[in-house]
């Protein structure tokens, strides 16, 4: 086999170079891909945050009703009590 030559040599290379920037340019494109899709997911990720703090305030103000109906109605249920029972 013959020695290559100069020549074939930065062939060789040329042909890496562009063989390399296709991979490179592909994972470029693949790394784009995921940093929009990071951002879409984390947007989806703040509305639902929203959404759930604003259905726990909506919660939480339904247990209180609830606490103050239940804490009034306390007297009126001991006070009913007749004394034998106690």
């Amino acid at each position: 086999m013959a020695d290559p030559t100069l020549t074939d040599v930065l062939n060789a290379i040329a042909d890496m170079g562009r063989h390399f920037s296709v991979k490179l340019d592909a994972n470029t494109e693949r790394l784009e891909r995921l940093e929009r899709d990071v951002l879409s997911f984390r947007e989806e990720v703040r509305e639902k945050h929203v959404e759930l703090r604003t259905e726990l305030k909506i919660v939480s103000a339904r247990l209180d009703e609830q606490r103050q109906t239940i804490n009034a109605m306390i007297p009126t249920r001991i006070a009913a009590v007749p004394p034998a029972a106690e």
